[in-house]
């Protein structure tokens, strides 16, 4: 076949996208991860009878249940970033079709 020397294959290659919004949403979801922890320590404290100057005596509960909550978004939006992050561009494939890495 004749190519034409205005055809080039690199036009229809895909281009990489900056990734910088998925390193973004990461360190929020980091943070979602250290702000859950935090706040499981402090009603954890605060339920074993050491309460500190900012929780009153009896609201461990909330605390704990928030905290749980804030590590739960923390991890999946975390699991979430980092495959999409290791996702290749190049090609799209359905997940359980790609080869999986160990």
């Amino acid at each position: 076949m004749k190519r034409s020397k205005s055809f080039a294959t690199r036009h229809f290659r895909m281009h990489s996208q900056p990734r910088w919004h998925w390193r973004l949403a990461l360190l929020l979801a980091a943070l979602l991860l250290v702000l859950g922890v935090v706040l499981l320590i402090a009603g954890a404290v605060s339920l074993l009878g050491q309460p500190s100057t900012t929780l009153p005596v009896g609201e461990p509960l909330p605390v704990l249940l928030s905290g749980g909550l804030l590590l739960g978004c923390g991890v999946l939006g975390w699991r979430a970033c980092r495959s999409r992050l290791r996702r290749r561009s190049d090609i799209s494939l359905p997940k359980h079709l790609l080869k999986k890495s160990h």
